[in-house]
């Protein structure tokens, strides 16, 4: 725990309200950006990987690695909501702390809050990682004996 100096609590205090006027509009633009990803990476998994994979199981090829990635995927969702729900409850708290009687439990909620933040985006890289695994899977399989593309241009 970080202790603050009589000057630094000053600060906290004098600073108060620009403060929660910017943390307001950061907490309003990730949560916007949060349902984007949200629906970004559900629609990937739902409408990308699960119909993909069933597709090779169907025409028996080796879609394990490619399961395994899947299954990896929804995971990392998961961990990237929890995530995110930490950090939007401290942002709820920052925001009904009053910083003036308070700034010490106001900072301390603020380091909380980069703290989860940094959790949210290490869940935002794994997927974006876990989406280039599937994409290169995809590209060493032989997809073309089965009929299919890699290419998106199927017969469907």
């Amino acid at each position: 725990m970080t202790l603050l100096t009589e000057r630094q609590l000053n600060l906290v205090r004098s600073n108060c309200a620009t403060t929660k006027t910017v943390l307001e509009r950061i907490r309003a633009n990730d949560a916007l950006v949060r349902i984007n990803l949200g629906r970004e990476y559900d629609a990937i998994s739902t409408k990308l990987m699960a119909p993909m994979n069933s597709r090779i199981a169907l025409n028996k090829l080796n879609g394990i690695d490619l399961t395994k990635t899947t299954v990896d995927f929804d995971h990392q969702i998961g961990q990237f909501r929890n995530s995110y729900q930490r950090y939007e409850q401290i942002m709820s708290h920052i925001a009904q702390t009053d910083c003036q009687d308070k700034p010490a439990d106001f900072y301390m909620d603020i380091e909380r809050a980069r703290y989860y933040r940094g959790d949210v985006r290490k869940a935002v890289v794994e997927l974006e990682k876990l989406i280039k695994q599937y994409s290169s899977q995809i590209d060493k399989l032989d997809l073309s004996k089965a009929g299919l593309s890699s290419q998106g241009g199927g017969d469907d």
